[in-house]
């Protein structure tokens, strides 16, 4: 439509939903699901990683994604897809087969280093597990204070942190590995991640109209049927 047309010198840029207010993410996403609009990537639902009370007083780290048990292997190959470089640790590093180690993000002049060590997997001589630590922002080699990180850096570096937690966690298993028991209970029955409050968002606007819909109940964390 002519109201609708961009002026010759008009520059188009990549809309974020960080920059929108709430309102206008709401409003999107409705029009896209009752239009039936897919969109190529993950945009107007895309999850945003705003900073908390907590790492306002933690300064230059967050703790938000530490202490989950994640396999090696697939959350480095996850990691590495996206960007994030480091020396590989425990029986990925064949030359000094150390267990401590981090992998590196540089993202528009920012630097995030997520520190993870190897942790033990009994019962299995396959599966290398690792324990993620504190996630620490620089900037030009120095540390940097993350409420000086611009709203879409700390938020996409977040992301990435959560997709790896999300993907390779032990959790997602069926059955815990043994001795990892209470980990797998308190990530599958704790506190949602943005992640899965974006899928129960999604799903809360779908099911309504649905056949299925008087079947089933969207709980605070499961989908009954």
């Amino acid at each position: 439509m002519a109201g609708h047309r961009p002026a010759p010198d008009a520059v188009a840029g990549l809309w974020h939903p960080i920059h929108a207010t709430v309102d206008e993410v709401a409003a999107w996403r409705d029009h896209l699901l009752e239009s039936g609009v897919r969109q190529p990537f993950k945009q107007v639902f895309r999850e945003l990683y705003l900073l908390t009370p907590a790492e306002e007083r933690t300064g230059t780290f967050s703790n938000r994604f530490a202490g989950h048990l994640l396999r090696y292997g697939q959350a480095r190959t996850l990691l590495g897809q996206r960007g994030w470089t480091g020396r590989s640790i425990g029986n990925w590093d064949y030359e000094n087969g150390g267990d401590q180690g981090e992998v590196v993000r540089d993202l528009a002049g920012w630097q995030a280093r997520c520190a993870m060590h190897i942790v033990s997997a009994p019962g299995t001589e396959t599966t290398m597990l690792c324990a993620t630590q504190s996630i620490t922002f620089h900037r030009d080699g120095q540390p940097a204070s993350m409420a000086d990180l611009p709203p879409l850096v700390l938020s996409e570096i977040l992301r990435e942190a959560d997709l790896a937690v999300g993907v390779a966690s032990v959790a997602r298993d069926d059955q815990a590995l043994i001795g990892h028991e209470r980990y797998w209970h308190s990530h599958g029955f704790g506190e949602l991640t943005e992640t899965a409050k974006t899928r129960r968002e999604v799903l809360a606007r779908l099911l309504p109209k649905l056949k299925i819909a008087s079947r089933v109940e969207l709980t605070d964390r499961f989908l009954r049927v």
